[in-house]
């Protein structure tokens, strides 16, 4: 993706522009890097509030790891499920994301809880995104049960290393691995809080 970025940008606004243009303005997000001609028009794509979810646990967890969920992850997550054709085509509609893992305080070896959401260009796309988020569940868990029925991708799956939420709304999908309950509502709505 990098050196198809650089060739466009040579090719449309010129050497100062590809080699110290790009050092003094880089892009923002792997979107304009996979995607040049949003780095050319100087599309941005709105930064996500991210909610203090290590309030919201108070203690019980343990915050392991957070970072941005950008296009290339997205990309590579549909690649690996489904192969490059749908990989190709849905993270043209990414428009941000990130996640959170967690572990449980005092229970290492525990299975790791993890949160993420995104946000599309479209409900449509956040819809199919969500449907195949919860078909890749069957690939990632050796056992998987429906508990609340899959509509549009939204639903509840029992694994081994506990329950799976995954909601669609508008242009977002939050995803919840490992938590249930009381636990699981309030990050929910601490996520919904920001959009």
């Amino acid at each position: 993706f990098g050196l198809d970025f650089e060739r466009q940008v040579l090719a449309k606004k010129g050497r100062d522009a590809a080699y110290k243009g790009v050092f003094e303005k880089p892009p923002r997000d792997t979107r304009q890097v996979m995607e040049p001609d949003t780095y050319l028009k100087g599309e941005n794509v709105p930064e996500l509030v991210v909610p203090k979810l290590d309030a919201v646990l108070k203690g019980e967890y343990k915050r392991y790891d957070f970072g941005g969920l950008g296009q290339f992850d997205v990309t590579m997550l549909l690649w690996q499920g489904y192969g490059k054709q749908t990989g190709a085509q849905l993270p043209q509609a990414w428009r941000g994301g990130y996640y959170f893992t967690y572990e449980k305080a005092g229970h290492p070896g525990a299975p790791y809880v993890l949160v993420s959401l995104t946000r599309w260009a479209t409900e449509a796309a956040a819809k199919e995104f969500a449907s195949l988020y919860a078909g890749s569940l069957v690939r990632r868990y050796r056992s998987v049960t429906e508990v609340k029925p899959s509509q549009d991708g939204s639903g509840e799956w029992k694994t081994e290393d506990g329950p799976v939420e995954i909601s669609a709304s508008g242009p977002f999908v939050i995803a919840i691995e490992g938590l249930a309950g009381d636990e699981r509502t309030q990050v929910r709505q601490a996520i919904e809080r920001t959009f």
